[in-house]
């Protein structure tokens, strides 16, 4: 009875420590997600703003110097 005891606990603490490694493996994961998050997010702002600065100086009046007709 005494071994059934054990053997129950050694189980319990046995999933217990899994459970914590597969905790500690998603909270890894969610780390990674928030860094490759804001990766992203700095370069998709970076391209918005290059291509917003490209698109207003290839615009032809920035360049014009001819004075309007009225």
């Amino acid at each position: 009875m005494i071994q059934s005891a054990v053997g129950s606990v050694e189980f319990i603490a046995s999933h217990l420590k899994n459970n914590q490694d597969d905790r500690q493996v998603v909270e890894d994961w969610k780390y990674i997600s928030m860094v490759l998050d804001r990766i992203f997010l700095i370069l998709f702002t970076a391209a918005c703003m290059l291509g917003t600065v490209i698109i207003i100086l290839r615009a032809p009046t920035i360049s014009d110097t001819v004075a309007p007709l009225a």
